[in-house]
């Protein structure tokens, strides 16, 4: 099938009578495709706005947890008051991730299996029996449903757990749980 331009397309030709009489007014079709082209220039400065934030997200890390530590560090301070009163500290921070079954059998077996949580998620179909959902799991497959049975550890959880480990001087695989640890720093204004 051959495209004809916009200026070449004759409806009446590819329609019937009937068919003609429900087309849109062309101020409405003009109307349209104004609004489907601001839509997408909206979508795209959406997009750029979000690039945007991406980056100054990185440029703050960098000289929030690079540059300023790494100066303070050259200025033998920890600490730095400006004139306007506000205070600029160096804080360490601790992060980490898990990311294979080896680092939850690892925490089990140095008795760290306390930190944890487990959850059960049973998806149902709209309108199931609510009196079947108080079963139990192994009910739960029972009745057709697949439960969605996993055991983690909440990040915050493991973020506090790697920064009392490492505070406290205890050994643990820290590539087993993808520990990264880092300085920051901390603008405080009065």
């Amino acid at each position: 099938m051959e495209f004809l331009g916009e200026d070449e397309l004759d409806l009446s030709k590819v329609l019937t009578d009937e068919e003609l009489k429900s087309v849109p007014p062309e101020e409405k079709l003009e109307r349209l495709g104004k609004l489907a082209r601001q839509q997408l220039r909206v979508e795209v400065a959406i997009a750029e706005l979000e690039q945007q934030l991406v980056e100054k997200k990185q440029e703050l890390a960098k000289v929030s947890e690079m540059d300023i530590p790494d100066l303070m560090d050259e200025l033998g301070i920890d600490e730095f008051r400006l004139t306007n009163g506000a205070k600029l500290t160096v804080n360490p921070f601790y992060t980490g991730k898990i990311t294979s079954p080896e680092a939850m059998e690892w925490l089990e077996d140095n008795d760290y299996g306390d930190i944890i949580k487990g959850s059960v998620s049973i998806p149902y179909p709209k309108g199931f029996d609510q009196t079947k959902l108080q079963a139990v799991v192994a009910a739960a497959k029972e009745l057709g449903l697949n439960p969605d049975n996993r055991e983690e550890v909440h990040h915050s959880t493991l973020k506090a757990w790697i920064k009392e480990m490492i505070e406290k001087g205890e050994m643990f695989p820290r590539e087993l749980f993808n520990v990264y640890v880092g300085r920051r720093t901390k603008l405080s204004i009065k």
